[in-house]
This record gives C-alpha cells, sequence and structure tokens, in this order.
C-alpha cells in the first residue's frame, strides 16, 4: 500500500490562514522575441474560523418568511500606484515580477477611497407575497444575525441591489435579496482590509473570516515564487 501524506483536516479553533495571490501580466514583444513578465503582486491574507450559533431565530416577518442562509462581506477599496522595479529591462527572465508598489509624493502607495460590501440572504417565502416591503424585514433579520459576528458590517450605508423570487414544481418557493453597501470607514488602520461571515440556519455553521491585503514593495526584479515567499513572511 502507497504511503500516504501527512494532511490536516478541518480546521482548529483557533482559526486557519487563508492566502489569495493576485498578479498582471506584461507581455514585451520585438520580432521574434517574445516575453511574458510579471506585475503588480499582492498577496490577501485572512484567518478564516467556525462557530455554532442558535437556529431559533429563522421565522422572521411573523412567521411569513424562514431563513436558509446568509453572508455579508465587506472591503477597503483603494488605489494602487505601481512602479517599476530597479534595473528592469527585457533581458530579464521570463516571469520575473518587474513591478513594486511606490510611492506618491512622498507618501503611501496606497490611497484608500472607500470600503464597500454586500448582504446576501435566502430564504423560504411565499413568492406571491415577495415585495420591496417584505425583503427589506428579511434582510434586516439576516443582518442583524451576521453583525453578531462581524460587527464591521455596520461600517457600511446599505440599498437594495437584486432581488430574486424561485418557483420549482419540486421544490419550496423561496427568495433571495442582496443588498449593495458603501461607507467611508475603513476596516482597519492601513485601509487594505477584508472581512466575510456567513451564516447556515439548517445547521447553525458559522463562518468568519478576517484579513487584509499586502502589496510587493521590494526594488528588485525576483520570480513570483520568491515574492510570495517574502510576503507570507
Amino acid at each position: 500500500m502507497a504511503t500516504c501524506p501527512t494532511i490536516k483536516y478541518g480546521v482548529p479553533s483557533s482559526g486557519a490562514p487563508e492566502y489569495n495571490v493576485n498578479s498582471g501580466r506584461e507581455l514585451f514583444r520585438c520580432g521574434e522575441c517574445v516575453k511574458l513578465y510579471v506585475t503588480n503582486v499582492s498577496l490577501e491574507k485572512s484567518v478564516v474560523r467556525y462557530s455554532c450559533g442558535s437556529i431559533s431565530d429563522a421565522i422572521v416577518g411573523n412567521g411569513s418568511a424562514c431563513l436558509i442562509s446568509a453572508n455579508a462581506n465587506i472591503r477597503d477599496r483603494n488605489v494602487i500606484n505601481w512602479v517599476a522595479k530597479d534595473n528592469v529591462d527585457s533581458s530579464l527572465p521570463n516571469g520575473a515580477v518587474i513591478t513594486r508598489i511606490g510611492n506618491c509624493a512622498g507618501g503611501s502607495g496606497i490611497v484608500y477611497t472607500h470600503t464597500e460590501g454586500s448582504i446576501n440572504v435566502r430564504a423560504y417565502a411565499n413568492i406571491e407575497d415577495i415585495n420591496v416591503d417584505s425583503a427589506q424585514v428579511i434582510i434586516d433579520a439576516a443582518k442583524e444575525k451576521l453583525v453578531k459576528y462581524l460587527d464591521e458590517i455596520n461600517l457600511l450605508d446599505y440599498y437594495l441591489s437584486d432581488l430574486n423570487t424561485n418557483a420549482s414544481p419540486t421544490d419550496w418557493q423561496s427568495m433571495s435579496a442582496t443588498y449593495s453597501g458603501i461607507g467611508s470607514t475603513r476596516i482597519d488602520d492601513s485601509g487594505t482590509g477584508v472581512a466575510r461571515v456567513s451564516f447556515n440556519w439548517n445547521n447553525g455553521r458559522v463562518e468568519i473570516s478576517k484579513g487584509t491585503s499586502i502589496y510587493d514593495d521590494s526594488p528588485t526584479p525576483k520570480t513570483l515564487p520568491e515574492i510570495i515567499q517574502e510576503l507570507l513572511g
């Protein structure tokens, strides 16, 4: 029998790290010379935790709807000033990272603009009764639940952006609604914060994630694996 690797199962109570690397591409082409470089590398780093909550508040609107699930996300938005790394030229090998975050007029290369997010909720409901007012009651109940686990949700002002009903011959009538939010208060001092939370009324499962975005500021052209290792460190 083959030897199996040692891989952890599940998430410890203290949470587990979650990473998301983003980058761009820059093509250099001169005659038959074609090279591909990497630009604008960033790392979104979060800690994800799971918990359990009460499902006794699933019934809302005086019994007119039953909550199924809800989730919210919130993110600081920025303008990023990218500049070339030192000594970048077309002799560099394919895959070299050639840009870094740069200072703007002596300040930070990260210019915070606003914070935005959304709340989405799904619920069982008689679809002929769903309108803007009934959707507001449902989303308010979902928001009240989610805020217990992620109070940053209250940083935003929300407005209705999507409303859908679902009619099926083999399933309960249901609806979903999305409220988009915007505000001018940062999630954290860096202005690069990200957060999300979800709740499932079928099993009481809560997922909470909070983190930040980190941008490559190293001056020297390097490979993407080298940059990622530095950002993780």
